[in-house]
């Protein structure tokens, strides 16, 4: 019943200075106390399981008795089933339902509830389906392979189809608020967010949002993955499974809770798994991925100072797809007493692409093999700073390795031996740095907010498709004659300056106006005789520059082996300007009508198997532009007579994305 007290709550007071922490109880009429406190800065909290946590910094001065009223809110059904304490102050905690109800754009936050729906081996593109709309495509069943992730019908992550993969890369995806989009390829490689149980939240924006929310490709919306935060309370989970097709998975969380100022989270897991398309040999497709993660906040009475780490890699074995016109379907011969393989003429052999079982089983080891295998790992140091009880400042520096190896050993279907294709080792890596800055301050009708950032990353194209029966041994480093191979690398400085005002004429209308001034510098040079041992096979480069027309190109180089990079490099500059303005109007307590429209520019994609500088003129290069407008209503009741706690809404959008490079 509201108002009552609450008895047996467990109260810390934590010295913002020292980091000394008093504990103590609150008795069977709700009050607490504590004496002998040196005067400081003090950070009270209040827990109690079944109830939202409560804190709240106060100032304790001597001969002086200092009074700290705590508000225990009953948890919902709506809320997490798991409690793991209440977040520190500093760290990110689950946007509320009222945040999100006040908010002028369409978000849906995913707390561990819909999480834990999503199935104890689900990753991150699973998390991501269970958002509104979204649509996930992709091979495998846990998160250790890779999926094309959609939103507002724009796409990121892997295309997985040779034809029609149009808008790439244009979801901004982060990691406790640090981008983990490649800056270069502008993809997302959805299995390095591979273990359920270290997320706290997902939160879902369709659109670009404000400014100050975005990063270098949120063109079409933006997903952001919590971690489990620190705590103030101590707490370790331990979660493992073991379901069907060998799926298996453990984890865990651990808060340390407060210590010495210190309060600290670290959490972990491991899962492996085979696929339910099986070969006729018995190969399984299996795959298998690992994730830790560690941060660590210290807060003090003028803001905080974090320290995060977070490290995962996943592989697996990746089927091929299944062709379903009939002018392309695949026929094969596999011969298990020598076990080898060989494509068929149609009509002939075995008909793998058939619409009935072809749909649940698998091509023989033999035949087509691919391991395909993605590992992340960064580090990253927010500081939060109070200058003024209106005015805080921010501070993101981060530094993260996004590396890629797709191991392909055999694939009968690239041509038969001799063809240069049997063979791949793809091993494209990108190193980034980046910082970002914002300042915010809060007047009696307006949110002011000016910031920047600035992202540096380095991105290798490194890739050989050889053929051990092609010229003497061919290996991941070593090409063959009539290989074709690449390694070229691709700079890329992103610039982004933004400003806008949430101004609040009455306290139920808030309208946002801003702008983003975004800038790309790119340059490219081709490195493959530097990278790659050419002498072992007798290999001489056929090589091109993709500033000339191959037909009349200057520099063509006749070779036995194809460099597919471009011997030409080039220096290249974009800049555009983002104006945006939204607004939200709040009739009632439990209505918000909302809209606004924005310009915003994506990243240029230089990497994967084509793009920029690589087999495109550079000079004639557009920034792909989107404009988009959207209007839409939410309503949130609130253990409303017969609707209990309900929320639901409708939007609607209008995106157009033009000046974009499609690659065929």
């Amino acid at each position: 019943i509201s108002g009552r007290a609450v008895a047996g709550a467990k109260v810390s007071l934590s010295n913002l200075t020292s980091g000394a922490v008093v504990k103590t109880k609150t008795g069977a009429d709700g009050t607490y106390s504590a004496s002998g406190l040196v005067p400081d800065e003090y950070l009270v909290t209040v827990e109690k399981t079944g109830f939202q946590g409560f804190t709240e910094g106060v100032k304790v001065t001597a001969q002086k008795t200092t009074v700290v009223d705590a508000k225990l809110s009953v948890q919902t059904l709506a809320q997490s089933v798991v409690v793991r304490g209440t977040v520190i102050p500093g760290a990110r905690p689950v946007p509320t339902r009222e945040q999100v109800l006040k908010s002028d754009q369409t978000i849906r936050v995913l707390g561990r509830k819909q999480l834990d729906a999503a199935g104890p081996v689900a990753g991150g593109a699973q998390m991501i389906s269970i958002a509104p709309g979204a649509n996930v495509f992709g091979y495998g069943q846990t998160g250790a392979t890779k999926y094309t992730i959609q939103l507002n019908g724009i796409n990121q992550g892997w295309g997985g189809e040779a034809s029609g993969f149009i808008s790439p890369g244009s979801l901004g995806i982060t990691f406790d608020g640090v981008p983990v989009s490649d800056v270069a390829t502008g993809l997302w490689q959805s299995a390095t967010m591979p273990q359920n149980l270290l997320i706290q939240n997902v939160d879902v924006t369709y659109g670009p949002g404000n400014p100050e929310n975005r990063f270098y490709n949120n063109v079409g919306g933006a997903v952001e993955f919590t971690p489990i935060q620190p705590t103030v309370s101590t707490h370790l989970s331990v979660q493992g499974t073991y379901g069907s097709y060998n799926q298996k998975n453990i984890a865990f969380v651990l808060n340390t809770g407060g210590f010495h100022g210190w309060s600290t989270v670290i959490s972990g897991g491991v899962g492996s798994g085979d696929s339910f398309r099986t070969a006729p040999d018995g190969f399984n497709n299996h795959s298998k991925d690992g994730a830790v993660f560690a941060k660590t906040i210290r807060v003090f009475s003028a803001g905080s100072f974090e320290l995060g780490g977070y490290y995962a890699k996943s592989g697996g074995f990746r089927n091929q797809t299944i062709p379903l016109s009939g002018s392309a379907d695949v026929y094969y011969s596999y011969d298990p007493s020598t076990g080898t393989c060989a494509v068929d003429t149609p009509g002939q052999g075995t008909n793998y692409s058939q619409s009935s079982s072809g749909f649940y089983s698998g091509l023989p080891y033999n035949c087509y093999n691919k391991f395909d295998t993605n590992a992340l790992w960064m580090t990253y140091g927010p500081e939060n700073v109070l200058l003024h009880s209106t005015t805080t400042l921010t501070n993101m520096p981060w530094y993260s390795v996004i590396h890629r190896l797709h191991n392909r050993l055999i694939d009968a279907f690239a041509g038969p031996p001799g063809s240069g294709q049997t063979n791949e080792w793809n091993n494209p890596h990108t190193d980034t740095f980046g910082d970002e800055l914002g300042l915010s301050k809060v007047l009696p009708m307006n949110t002011v907010a000016v910031g920047a950032y600035f992202i540096h990353a380095l991105y290798n194209s490194q890739n050989n498709f050889y053929d051990p029966s092609l010229g003497g041994n061919g290996a991941a480093m070593i090409p063959n004659q009539g290989a074709k191979i690449r390694s070229g690398y691709f700079n890329q400085d992103d610039v982004a300056l933004y400003a806008q005002d949430a101004f609040r004429p009455i306290r139920q209308i808030t309208i946002t106006p801003g702008i983003r001034y975004v800038g790309f510098l790119t340059s490219y040079s081709d490195q493959a005789y530097r990278v790659f041992n050419l002498t072992t096979n007798n290999v001489v480069l056929s090589r091109h520059c993709s500033l000339y027309p191959k037909s009349s190109d200057p520099f063509l180089l006749a070779g036995n082996t194809t460099d597919q990079g471009s011997i030409c490099g080039s220096h290249e500059s974009r800049t555009g300007v983002e104006p945006s303005i939204s607004a939200g109007v709040m009739p009632f307590p439990w209505l918000t009508i909302y809209g606004g429209y924005s310009t915003e520019y994506h990243s240029p994609s230089l990497g994967g198997g084509g793009g920029m500088f690589q087999k495109v003129d550079p000079r004639a290069y557009l920034l792909a532009e989107g404009k988009y407008g959207q209007v839409g209503f939410k309503v949130h009741f609130a253990n409303a007579p017969g609707l209990k706690n309900t929320i639901f809404g409708l939007a609607y959008y209008h995106l157009n994305y033009d000046n974009q490079e499609i690659d065929v």
